[in-house]
């Protein structure tokens, strides 16, 4: 050391002057370890640091003293520290080393202002209390670290067993075109450069600067893609393919390498043949005979780790000729969709081989090596015949068809062999029509299946000939090539219906009204003209009924009369016919196809009268001799349930003009009343009656009373109309009770009569 040397003073008796300050790290902020080589007295200290990073702050303290005139001197200024070198050395993963040297000054305020950094100033001076540009010195470097050159690299080769795998069997593409982009932040750029592959189809980016790359093939022409494969990085894949021809996420660092990213190509194949009219179906295109146009094949290459299923349809030329380029090598069938108006024939293997399924239109087991043409791949077709015809309503049953007779769509027609196997089955259509088409010449039967709801009618035979075999068949009919067989026709006979309603006729007036009701659950009977039960039904909840799928003849309707009910009027309907008798209608004429409605039966809901005789109170005395209490005046008529009911009573029930009515038997209805006092006359018709009582002896007449539905009693007093006494042809005695209104269904109640029970003392 010479005057003026500053050195560290970190040991306690060393070479500096009034104590010592050993190295001590204040904070390592951000620093991942470190390590410290200083000497006491000597004039070096080297820091080592492991995971520095920029913006990293360490910060620490020691003791540096200056080499005095005399010796050591305890305080080293900034001026005494200023010349001083700062050296630092940077090394790292992916990046050339880099070293950067200072010399410390003392007044470094314009350096410290143009660092940026966050340092103590020119004037610090802890612990005096003034700030002094005295004790600090300081020195500054910045150094940029310059990243190592990476490379990528691959191959592009023809793949013949498209697996992306680069093997013996395949073949190196010289020649192909690569592009290389960057990522920019969140758009690859294109570089600007390209390579291109060699002999042995190998590219290769150098000297390029880290970061994260796209490399882009250019298809090279006369080939298929294959793939692509992402390349590795110390055996590691880096990036994915994004395409066949684009690999991208290609991230490197400085000094990586990107090995293998390779494209894999294939040589495209070819497959053809024809469709044409093999006249002769002898399975071989000849030369007299034509190709047919417009007709779909569709070439299937089956699913393998390769690719999917995939389908190429085509259609043939006017000469029948038929091809598809651009196919990957793989295992191949093709199909013809059978063209219309054309039979299958037989089908053929071309130059690849393969097998044809006949019949069936199919060609399978094609093995398609890359870059090969399979030529010859044909299909046969010869013309078919046709057999045709109608089913049609015989609406006059004449056995043949007329102009404005209805056809019958949607009845199921079968083509049978001569051996009577179904071969096809068909429906008619809205026309009623029907045809069987692309047929192999042949014997061929027709059978229509007996459509529900119609009569079989007669069959005729067509164009073509043929025998009638009953039932719904016609047989022996010959079918030469490309023959149009018509008019192969199945009358059939509509059926008849038959139906009406049975209702209440709430107002008894014999027709059908709005407050009128419908009568569920009532049997209605069918008979043909013979006289033999045909069907049986019954009323819905609508009181309606119906007898469908007829044959056209005659037919008589019978009700049976529901219980509970009283006989109504009848009615003839569409169809006509004739009443005969209750409940019964007969010569109904129902031809092919006709509705006959509204056969109704009306019935009346029966009505009901009653009452009570009764002892009008208890007995009233009186003496001999006296005149006789006037029961009219001392009792009201109402029963009460203090009165006493009278048995026995004899009660008849008449006509509105007092002439008696007549049971099933031709006897008076009469009834009598019950221990009760009640009577009640039930199953009544509609109609105005009179109530009529035989006085019970040893009782004075009382006040009768009418009921609920109306009426005259007839009492003392009571003013009768002059034409009610005219109408009658009985005298009422005061035991009548006259012009009861009865509805259908009306429950007339309380047509009561009194009786006085007189008696005098001492007794006469």
């Amino acid at each position: 050391l010479t005057i003026g040397d500053c050195f560290f003073d970190t040991e306690p008796g060393g070479l500096g002057a009034f104590g010592y300050g050993p190295f001590a790290v204040l904070s390592s902020e951000g620093i991942d370890r470190y390590q410290v080589f200083v000497s006491d007295g000597g004039t070096k200290l080297v820091l080592e640091f492991t995971g520095f990073h920029a913006g990293d702050r360490f910060l620490f303290t020691i003791d540096v003293d200056e080499m005095g005139f005399l010796g050591p001197n305890a305080v080293a200024e900034g001026n005494e520290f200023e010349g001083s070198r700062l050296t630092a050395y940077f090394v790292a993963p992916h990046y050339y080393a880099a070293q950067g040297e200072d010399i410390f000054i003392d007044a470094y305020d314009h350096k410290l202002d143009a660092s940026g950094l966050e340092l103590p100033r020119d004037d610090y001076s802890p612990p005096l209390p003034e700030p002094e540009p005295v004790r600090t010195a300081g020195a500054f470097l910045e150094v940029t670290q310059t990243p190592l050159p990476v490379a990528i690299s691959g191959r592009v080769f023809e793949d013949l067993n498209l697996d992306v795998i680069y093997n013996g069997q395949d073949r190196a593409l010289a020649g192909v075109t690569l592009e290389l982009w960057q990522l920019q932040g969140e758009t690859y750029v294109f570089t600007g450069k390209t390579a291109t592959t060699d002999s042995e189809g190998n590219y290769r980016f150098d000297e390029l600067l880290p970061g994260t790359y796209r490399i882009v093939e250019r298809q090279p022409d006369g080939y298929l893609s294959v793939g692509a494969r992402a390349g590795t990085v110390d055996s590691q894949v880096r990036g994915s393919v994004l395409t066949s021809d684009v690999i991208v996420g290609v991230s490197l660092l400085g000094g990586e390498e990107s090995i293998q990213n390779d494209f894999a190509e294939v040589r495209p194949a070819a497959l053809s043949g024809h469709v044409y009219h093999d006249m002769n179906n002898n399975g071989l295109r000849e030369s007299e005979e034509t190709g047919i146009g417009g007709v779909t094949v569709v070439v299937i290459r089956e699913a393998d780790h390769f690719l999917p299923q995939k389908q190429f349809i085509v259609t043939t030329q006017s000469d029948g000729a038929w091809s598809v380029s651009g196919l990957y090598p793989g295992q191949y069938y093709v199909e013809e969709r059978q063209p219309e108006g054309w039979l299958d024939g037989l089908d053929r293997a071309g130059s690849l081989g393969g097998t044809a399924i006949n019949p069936g239109d199919q060609i399978v087991n094609i093995t398609i090596p890359a870059g090969s043409e399979g030529v010859n791949y044909d299909f046969g077709e010869i013309l078919p015949a046709s057999l045709a015809g109608m089913v049609y309503l015989d609406l006059n049953t004449n056995c043949q068809y007329d102009p404005g007779e209805l056809t019958l769509p949607g009845v199921t027609i079968e083509l049978r062999s001569s051996d009577g196997t179904v071969l096809q089955t068909t429906v008619t259509d809205a026309a009623g029509r029907y045809i069987f088409e692309n047929l192999m010449p042949g014997i061929y039967a027709v059978h229509e299946v007996q459509p529900e709801g119609y009569f079989d009618g007669c069959d005729h035979p067509g164009t073509a000939g043929g025998i009638k075999s009953p039932p719904d068949t016609i047989s022996d009919i010959y079918l030469g090539s490309g023959v149009a067989a018509t008019d192969y026709l199945f009358a059939e006979i509509p059926p008849a219906t038959l139906g009406g309603l049975v209702f209440s006729d709430r107002n008894a007036n014999d027709q059908l009204d709005a407050e009128d009701s419908p009568i569920a659950g009532v049997t209605i009977q069918l008979f043909d003209n013979q006289g033999q039960l045909v069907a049986t039904t019954v009323t819905g909840s609508d009181g309606r009924y119906l007898f469908e799928n007829l044959r056209p003849s005659y037919y008589t309707l019978v009700e049976i009369q529901p219980e509970g009910y009283l006989e109504g009027a009848d009615f003839v309907g569409s169809a006509g016919g004739q009443l005969a008798g209750n409940d019964r209608i007969t010569d109904i004429k129902l031809p092919p196809g006709v509705d006959g409605r509204d056969y109704n039966f009306a019935e009346i809901e029966p009505a009901t009268l009653s009452g009570y005789v009764f002892q009008d109170g208890p007995a009233i005395t009186y003496w001999w001799g006296q005149p006789r209490p006037d029961p009219y005046q001392v009792r009201d008529g109402q029963f009460t349930p203090d009165d006493i009911p009278l048995a026995g009573v004899e009660i008849q029930l008449r006509d509105a003009t007092g002439q008696p009515i007549l049971d099933a038997n031709g006897q008076p209805i009469v009834t009598w009343t019950n221990a009760n006092g009640y009577y009640e006359f039930r199953g009544l018709r509609p109609g105005v009656y009179t109530i009529l009582e035989i006085q019970p002896a040893g009782y004075e007449d009382g006040l009768d009373t009418a009921g609920t539905l109306g009426g005259v009693a007839v009492n003392p007093g009571t003013s009768l109309d002059p034409a009610i006494l005219a109408s009658l042809t009985i005298d009422p005695r005061n035991d009548a009770i006259l012009r009861v209104t009865v509805l259908p269904g009306a429950n007339g109640t309380n047509y009561n009569f009194a009786e006085v029970l007189l008696t005098a003392i001492p007794p006469f």
